[in-house]
């Protein structure tokens, strides 16, 4: 499956703070699985893993976005639940 795809220089805003977006967070929110087949692509099955990650794709800016490590950076909601779940 491709990774979702956003265009960040038509102004796409930060759900947290209004300014420009500039990334999509990366908490996984559940998984996608396809069920009998690979997945079709324009008519044809493509050779594709049977299930991929649903990630929380909220739009954040730099400022707002809390950076793990070089691939992932998480909004400030997925920060809090993450938190509340440690400490439960």
């Amino acid at each position: 499956m491709e990774p979702l795809k956003v265009d960040f220089e038509n102004n796409v805003k930060c759900k947290f703070c209004g300014k420009k977006a500039t990334k999509l967070c990366d908490v996984v929110t559940g998984v996608k699985r396809y069920a009998g087949h690979p997945p079709i692509v324009d008519g044809k099955m493509v050779n594709a893993p049977m299930e991929s990650n649903i990630t929380c794709d909220k739009k954040i800016c730099d400022k707002c976005a809390i950076h793990i490590n070089e691939h992932m950076d998480i909004c400030p909601d997925c920060y809090r639940d993450i938190q509340v779940k440690k400490r439960g």
